[in-house]
């Protein structure tokens, strides 16, 4: 059984343990270490990862057996361009087969998978931005906006590139945090809304109609802070993952709601949760697009943790249930089933964060 304790309550709730176990469906030869990998939202076969030497391989699993058959990597498709190794890469999810990387070498490369590919089945860049000069941690595009991107980088600047402009020059530039930019997000509901992470430690938050400074900084973590994700429920709520071995679920609909002494203490009114189950640096996360507040984490140990919050703590309290300014109203009142988990391995923590009985697959 996994315990994990509550914002604004005083004693940990027994919640009930994973029902299914998570199994193995294909193993495929890869070039070294995966750094990165995502699949194509269209065609979820489809996998892009990023490799040590700085190439990005194309997988599809339907083609592979379920074990290797041989020692030999055969991607699909190689796809040529990078020089060193990286971590930023993302789908264009409005745009079949449109993939964007961003690698140490300071370049973001960009292909179209679609496109005729080389008799040796590699294919080389169909464009190459280069204004970052410096690694390049992380790219994504728009979420409505099928020509739009962001990147970040080791220079402390936040991009926006148009595709469509011949220049490869971005159409806007700011300098967003004290530290180097590890990571960004776009948010899947609203247009102008962002979250970048930083290796000072915070989260800020950007209107893209007023990059001059950012509209707010979260902060809670105590060091660098590697991945941010917006929820593919919530407009308001962000998860945020650091080195300091947390997950911040953020809720941006309470920012500036009253707080009495004891909950100050906590942290501020936005933090909604903190999962404190890894005990290794955290290198993802990611959301679980059908199941509300469902999210996987994976850490440098190589543990996979899939967990939810208690749906008590989602839900508004009637003392807080007043919604901030600062952001649109967003639906609270969703129902929520009921929370499960399963680890793939036992962890030991923090006695008031979090423990836990292994789950052996039977």
């Amino acid at each position: 059984f996994f315990f994990s304790s509550r914002r604004r309550h005083t004693r940990s709730s027994l919640v009930s343990w994973a029902r299914r176990c998570v199994q193995e469906t294909a193993e495929i030869l890869h070039n070294g270490e995966v750094n990165r990998a995502r699949f194509m939202p269209q065609q979820f076969n489809i996998i892009a990862s990023k490799t040590v030497s700085g190439d990005v391989d194309i997988f599809d699993y339907h083609k592979h057996p379920t074990k290797p058959e041989s020692n030999e990597v055969i991607p699909e498709i190689h796809l040529a361009g990078h020089t060193k190794e990286g971590y930023g890469l993302s789908w264009n999810p409005n745009k079949k087969g449109l993939l964007l990387s961003g690698s140490y070498d300071g370049l973001i490369c960009a292909w179209d998978i679609e496109s005729q590919i080389q008799a040796n089945k590699t294919l080389n860049p169909t464009a190459k931005f280069e204004e970052h000069k410096v690694p390049v941690e992380d790219v994504q595009w728009h979420k409505q906006h099928p020509d739009i991107f962001g990147s970040v980088g080791d220079d402390k600047m936040l991009m926006l590139w148009d595709w469509r402009k011949e220049s490869k020059r971005p159409t806007h530039c700011v300098e967003g945090h004290f530290g180097e930019i590890l990571s960004l997000d776009l948010n899947p509901f609203n247009e102008y809304l962002l979250a970048t992470s930083s290796t000072d430690k915070t989260v800020a938050i950007w209107d893209l109609r007023k990059l001059d400074r950012k509209q707010y900084s979260l902060k809670q973590h105590q060091d660098e802070v590697s991945v941010v994700s917006w929820s593919p429920f919530n407009e308001a709520i962000l998860a945020s993952a650091s080195q300091d071995r947390r997950i911040c679920i953020w809720d941006l609909s309470r920012i500036g709601n009253e707080m009495g002494p004891e909950e100050r203490s906590e942290g501020p009114p936005e933090l909604l949760f903190i999962h404190g189950g890894h005990t290794s640096k955290i290198t993802d996360i990611s959301w679980n697009p059908n199941e509300e507040l469902v999210m996987a984490s994976v850490a440098e140990d190589n543990i996979i943790q899939m967990w939810q919050m208690s749906s008590d703590i989602y839900y508004q309290e009637p003392e807080i249930a007043q919604t901030s300014d600062k952001m649109p109203q967003s639906p609270m009142n969703t129902h929520i089933n009921s929370v499960s988990y399963t680890h793939l391995r036992a962890h030991e923590t923090r006695e008031d964060l979090v423990c836990r009985l292994l789950l052996e697959k039977k």
